[in-house]
């Protein structure tokens, strides 16, 4: 009786090494396979995300579009002697500002504009459809 449960637990444990072993690799094709390109394009569009191509900054100074430093000049002198509207210093800079849709104070908005070497953030309260100048901030001197 021993040899024969002892022989059956040989068998038994030479038919698990037989189901564990070692496994063939399909053979391969010449056929592209579409899960595997699928997979590869997925990649390819997660890497382009994962690295920025510029800083926050820098893209949004390279949208911005640049006035001449002579109106940047009369719409800085406006904002230090008055408080005019948007609409007053669009047409002292000749140009509409770049707004920052990233910053939400409720009553506030955000405007860029630059002359190509010096940049300012402009702030204006709002008050229904009328804009007006709160402050300004960047390098205007």
């Amino acid at each position: 009786m021993k040899k024969f449960v002892a022989l059956a637990l040989a068998l038994m444990m030479l038919l698990a090494f037989s189901a564990c072993g070692k496994k063939d690799a399909p053979a391969k094709t010449d056929e592209p396979d579409a899960t595997a390109a699928a997979d590869a394009a997925a990649d390819e569009a997660t890497e382009a995300e994962a690295e920025p191509a510029d800083t926050d900054a820098e893209a949004a100074e390279a949208e911005m579009p640049i006035c001449t430093p002579e109106n940047f000049d009369k719409a800085i002198a406006a904002v230090k002697n008055a408080s005019p509207t948007y609409e007053e210093l669009v047409e002292l800079f000749g140009q509409e500002g770049t707004v920052h849709t990233g910053m939400e104070y409720e009553g506030y908005s955000y405007y860029d504009w630059t002359d190509g070497s010096r940049t300012v953030l402009l702030t204006f309260k709002v008050d229904g459809d009328t804009q007006t100048y709160f402050s300004i901030t960047g390098d205007f001197f």
